[in-house]
């Protein structure tokens, strides 16, 4: 598995891990300053020892952006309480200075020129920026003398000149009229491949829909094995057929675009060749840009509807 594949995997394993579980032990010990300050930092104040949880897809989005060959440490803070405190380290890429939103857990590596690296990335839920403004960072001890382009942009882009401001509040605006400039931030195209994902499958073009996928892509279906790879959605797909799924509404209602990253979330509704409605849920995925084109790198889903034999409570 190369080092890109791993990171992905270990950001989405402790998401999972810090949504469910929360903060444990610290895995490495910083650089001796580092260690002074934090120190002293705890001895003297009354420094949270939590911080809120930002979204998982946040996190999947940066350890997809993550390359550990050009990422340095510029600090780190500590959650916890002894003896279970574990270390998040706040990372910059040393090609571009843009800073990692959320803290990473992961080994430093000290490095001739000074500088500290990680290996084995995880990317954590919490964010450097809130650790700093709670004054839990310390980067006493990290080394970094190059471009720093400071706290990450927003997402969503700013709004032009040329673009109407958006309405007061109390206003009596169409909840369609904001649901339509929400969209206007997909720079994905997450709205339009949902809508050819639906067209295509209607029309028992399946390879029309496999061709909006990467082509080592994935489908992450319920109570089934991942597919990976474009064979494997397709034949996914034709399951679905054979199980009788003739027709496929979605929708998606949010979307979030990160450099050549974005992620989605909707809803969807499938039925038979007869019309009758047989299963209806949301779903979430993820997108990445390469070589100027959007393709699905994985969507996931699940139902709405209680399992066989459960009434619905």
């Amino acid at each position: 598995m190369g080092t890109s594949r791993r990171v992905r995997y270990s950001a989405l394993v402790v998401s999972l891990e810090l949504l469910f579980c929360g903060p444990s032990d610290a895995w490495a010990d910083p650089p001796a300053a580092a260690e002074a300050e934090a120190s002293a930092s705890h001895s003297t104040s009354d420094t949270p020892k939590t911080l809120p949880e930002g979204s998982v897809f946040s996190s999947l989005t940066q350890s997809f952006n993550e390359n550990p060959d050009l990422q340095v440490v510029r600090g780190h803070f500590d959650l916890g309480s002894p003896p279970n405190v574990r270390r998040y380290y706040c990372l910059i890429n040393t090609k571009t200075g843009n800073r990692g939103r959320n803290g990473v857990l992961g080994e430093p590596v000290p490095h001739a020129d000074g500088t500290t690296g990680i290996k084995n990335i995880a990317v954590s839920l919490y964010s450097c920026a809130d650790a700093q403004q709670e004054g839990m960072l310390v980067t006493a001890g990290f080394v970094w003398s190059g471009r720093d382009n400071g706290p990450n942009t927003p997402a969503l882009r700013a709004r032009t000149s040329a673009e109407p401001p958006p309405p007061p509040p109390g206003s009596s605006a169409d909840k369609n009229d904001v649901a339509a400039a929400t969209m206007t931030a997909d720079a994905s195209g997450w709205a339009t491949r949902a809508a050819t994902w639906e067209k295509e499958f209607n029309a028992d073009n399946l390879k029309g829909v496999v061709a909006l996928y990467a082509a080592d892509g994935c489908r992450m279906p319920p109570n089934a094995e991942t597919a990976q790879g474009s064979e494997a959605i397709l034949a996914s797909l034709q399951s679905a057929k054979d199980h009788g799924i003739a027709k496929v509404r979605i929708a998606v209602t949010s979307t979030e675009t990160s450099g050549n990253l974005a992620d989605a979330t909707g809803t969807f509704e499938v039925s038979g060749a007869d019309g009758k409605q047989l299963d209806h849920g949301k779903w979430m995925g993820v997108s990445k840009k390469t070589n100027g084109k959007w393709k699905t790198q994985c969507d996931i889903w699940n139902s709405d509807m209680p399992m066989p034999g459960n009434k619905a409570k």
